[in-house]
């Protein structure tokens, strides 16, 4: 059975909510692209 299909909710999956993994992910997204220059501070 997959994680998905299991019932559990995702901060059970993951040791995280929902809201605290969306937002790590971005964060990370724009460290990225700010090391490799594609996003520019104004």
């Amino acid at each position: 059975m997959t994680t998905i299909l299991s019932g559990k909710p995702f901060s059970e999956v993951t040791g995280v909510t929902i809201e605290y993994f969306i937002i790590a992910h971005k964060i990370e997204r724009v460290k990225e692209l700010l090391i490799y220059d594609e996003l520019q501070p104004d």
